[in-house]
């Protein structure tokens, strides 16, 4: 019997099963390290995403103002409220262009609104017309923000009636004070 016990134990250690457990834990360790850092790549790579969108549209930004920049160094002095017949007529023709009836096409046009602490003055365009369909009252809308430049859509509003589309729109056109 104490010859088959020695012969176990020579056993056990010709066959070293520690390694087997060493082998197992140091696996167990790098699969637990990998997928941290596969979180961790895919978190950067997130931030890296937004980081460059946000790069995107702060060039877009840069780019828009760089045109209004040249747009009024262009000629500073011409202003909305000093071209109000020709301003009219134009918006007019935007109308009929859209597919408009001129006597469909209400156009108002609001005294300049000072804004001290801006150094600017705000004038208001209020586009009001009521037609059978909705397209030519959107295409009148975009006509006239890509075809005079400065104009910015404040507020649209569009209401359906029994047979016709009420259509009101308010436009803001920003412009130098004069100095003091």
């Amino acid at each position: 019997m104490l010859a088959a016990s020695q012969a176990a134990s020579t056993q056990r250690r010709n066959r070293p099963v520690y390694l087997v457990y060493i082998a197992l834990i140091l696996l167990t360790f790098s699969l637990v390290w990998a997928m941290s850092s596969f979180g961790a790549y895919r978190k950067a790579r997130q931030t890296l995403d937004k980081q460059l969108d946000d790069a995107q549209t702060i060039r877009d930004n840069a780019i828009a103002v760089q045109v209004l920049r040249d747009k009024t160094s262009a000629d500073p002095e011409r202003k909305l409220r000093d071209q109000d017949p020709q301003f009219r007529g134009r918006l007019r023709a935007a109308a009929v262009n859209s597919g408009l009836n001129e006597v469909e096409a209400g156009i108002a046009i609001s005294p300049p609104q000072e804004h001290r602490n801006l150094g600017s003055l705000l004038v208001r365009v209020t586009l009001e017309c009521r037609h059978d369909t909705l397209p030519p009252l959107l295409a009148w809308l975009e006509r006239c923000v890509v075809e005079f430049p400065g104009l910015e859509v404040y507020s649209v509003e569009i209401r359906p009636d029994a047979q016709k589309w009420n259509f009101k729109a308010v436009l803001n056109s920003w412009e130098k004070a004069p100095p003091r």
